[in-house]
Parts: C-alpha cells; sequence; structure tokens
C-alpha cells in the first residue's frame, strides 16, 4: 500500500508543483511528503521482515533459559 501512496504524493507534489503557491516551488517543503513516504516504507518493511525473526529468536532464548 505504500507504493500506491509514494506514486500519488510524488504525482501531486513533486509534478503537479503548478497548484502550489509559487513560493514553494523551489523549497524543501514539497519534497518532504515524498521522502517522508519512503522513509515509512523502508521501516514498515523491516518491521515486518524482520519483527518475525526478532521475536523467534527472543522466545527461543527465553525457552533456553527457562530449560536450564
Amino acid at each position: 500500500m505504500f507504493f500506491p501512496m509514494y506514486v500519488a504524493t510524488s504525482s501531486l507534489f513533486s509534478g503537479q508543483q503548478q497548484v502550489f503557491p509559487e513560493a514553494l516551488h523551489e523549497t524543501i517543503y514539497l519534497e518532504l511528503p515524498d521522502t517522508l513516504v519512503l522513509i515509512l516504507l523502508v521501516f514498515w518493511l523491516g518491521k515486518v521482515f524482520l519483527g518475525d525473526r526478532i521475536t523467534k529468536r527472543k522466545m527461543q532464548r527465553s525457552t533456553v533459559s527457562k530449560a536450564t
């Protein structure tokens, strides 16, 4: 769902700059939504793919320590 959101934000904020005031055209404020969506995408992918591995390791360590 992040990829369609990235396409939508980049097409609005980077591709349709004429709908915003001219004072914002050459500033970084129109690039921030694109960057924020990409950062959230990378964070969420890391959480989803690495989160299960980290949780499983913690569970394995706790069961090993309880057994000894």
